[in-house]
């Protein structure tokens, strides 16, 4: 854990805070079954236990949390826990179905994202596509992770080399299939950035996959405020030509801080 970050135990009994523990809140609301939160100051380690199956709604902003939400499954009688790194969090419990919360009890992740992508020929310097977002890579909004793999489908078998370029925000680098454009402003929200050479891709017929170095890997990446997500983008560092806009699959793997 951190210096400067402090501990907090919370217990739930059927979606309620029961056991305080104590911890330094201005009430919102209460952290309960309806739409009001509880702000709870950071940066501190939640740690959670629940006797039943809930989901952990949280974000950087005191609105309606029905909004902007990142959430997170807790299973019941199994302790999970959440690094706060911003100055505040507000957390609502709901009972029910989990849809797509994440398991805050497994820190690891791999989440596939698929661009898109121009039919005409991409010459080398090209955008090969416009950021997209790789989403719930932090455990939480405003969170960090570090990058540990990234693999690609390649259905066309084109093996593209390419650099891919991330942000902690949502921006663009320009238009498609030509050369970069964005401006000095928006490359202030760029991340560690990953080169993915031709001869990474390994041929299987009429596909071919391609994984990033080792040496790339390894690098923390940090989502903007009041979003768990990390945006890539890519420049093509060789020809190449798609039949379908889909024809690129990416994998990226997470270790989540």
């Amino acid at each position: 854990m951190p210096l400067g970050y402090t501990v907090h135990d919370l217990k739930f009994v059927q979606g309620a805070l029961v056991q305080p523990a104590p911890l330094p809140i201005r009430q919102a609301g209460t952290l309960a079954l309806d739409t009001t939160s509880t702000e709870i100051k950071g940066p501190c380690l939640l740690r959670l236990i629940s006797d039943e199956a809930i989901v952990l709604d949280a974000r950087e902003a005191s609105a309606d949390l029905n909004t902007a939400t990142a959430q997170y499954r807790i299973y019941p009688n199994v302790p999970a826990e959440i690094p706060v790194h911003s100055k505040a969090i507000y957390l609502r419990t709901t009972l029910g179905v989990f849809s797509d919360a994440v398991d805050i009890g497994q820190p690891c992740d791999v989440i596939e994202v698929v661009p898109v992508l121009d039919t005409s020929a991409y010459a080398v310097g090209d955008v090969l596509f416009n950021p997209i977002a790789i989403p719930l890579a932090t455990r939480l909004l405003g969170g960090r992770a570090v990058l540990q793999s990234v693999s690609i489908v390649d259905e066309d078998d084109q093996k593209p080399a390419m650099d891919l370029i991330f942000f902690s925000v949502l921006r663009s680098l320009g238009t498609i299939n030509t050369a970069p454009s964005i401006s000095d402003v928006d490359a202030r929200d760029c991340l560690p950035t990953v080169s993915i050479a031709a001869d990474r891709f390994i041929d299987l017929g009429g596909v071919s996959i391609g994984t990033a170095l080792q040496s790339e890997m390894g690098r923390m990446y940090e989502a903007g405020t009041g979003s768990a997500s990390i945006f890539v983008g890519a420049i093509a560092r060789s020809a190449a030509t798609f039949t379908a806009a889909d024809k690129l699959r990416f994998r990226f793997g997470f270790v989540k801080a």
